[in-house]
């Protein structure tokens, strides 16, 4: 057990609170309570990456996507609202469409595609919801357009 999930254990927004203040100290071991069994401990240690701002994580915790606790996937989502890179746009899609966070997943699409879209959560009827997330696969695939504004 990592003393970072020992921490998780002692309480988990404290655990998030002191690894932050210690960050350069407890990198790793946050890094490797990643793999614990526990979910608030994963779930945890991703809160502390998205409150340390740090961006060199993004691959670890888009990895967290496909985690089998939901509030782990609506941590990575958190953290991919702040540092989601285009190559990410494919899987928030398919978390709307397959029942993840849908909001979320918007939020984090706005930033990985630098578009506005629809936004999608849970409230939207089931057609709509679906007819808005293929508005975002057509977003997502149209190219960049340069517009000369000298002109």
């Amino acid at each position: 057990m990592t003393a970072f999930e020992k921490m998780v254990e002692r309480g988990w927004s404290e655990a998030v609170r002191s690894a932050v203040e210690d960050y350069a100290l407890m990198k790793q071991s946050v890094i490797s309570a990643l793999t614990s069994s526990h979910p608030d401990t994963r779930s945890a240690a991703v809160a502390v990456f998205i409150e340390a701002g740090d961006k060199n994580v993004h691959d670890i915790v888009a990895a967290l996507l496909d985690d089998p606790s939901s509030q782990v996937r609506d941590e990575a989502m958190e953290y991919l609202m702040d540092h989601a890179l285009p190559e990410d746009a494919p899987r928030l899609i398919a978390i709307m469409r397959n029942g993840g966070n849908p909001f979320l997943a918007t939020m984090a699409l706005c930033r990985s595609t630098g578009k506005e879209g629809d936004i999608v959560d849970d409230d939207i009827p089931g057609p709509e919801r679906m007819r808005a997330i293929e508005r975002w696969e057509n977003l997502v695939r149209r190219p960049p357009t340069d517009v000369d504004h000298d002109t």
